[in-house]
């Protein structure tokens, strides 16, 4: 027989979990990823990595935005390989 701490303490992380898929899901529906498969990723992600998982993404995941991923390039602003090419 399951200790009943333990399923209680189980329970508690499935719940916990569920909410950092719901967090991170919410915040997906404003800020989309550039790469679609990334929105889903993310919260089935989420379901079983918790809080570590919605830390991740905040840090990292709102970086591939795909408001910040499609910036156009500046026209002031040359490639650098175009100018240091060796030859004509």
């Amino acid at each position: 027989m399951i200790p009943a701490w333990l399923h209680s303490l189980s329970i508690a992380f499935l719940l916990l979990g569920l909410v950092c898929a719901v967090v991170v899901a919410a915040d997906l529906v404003r800020h989309k990823q550039h790469m679609w498969i990334m929105n889903v990723v993310w919260p089935v992600t989420a379901l079983f990595g918790t809080v570590w998982i919605v830390w991740q993404y905040f840090t990292y995941g709102r970086l591939a935005e795909d408001a910040r991923a499609r910036l156009p390039w500046p026209a002031t602003r040359r490639c650098r390989a175009r100018n240091s090419r060796p030859f004509p």
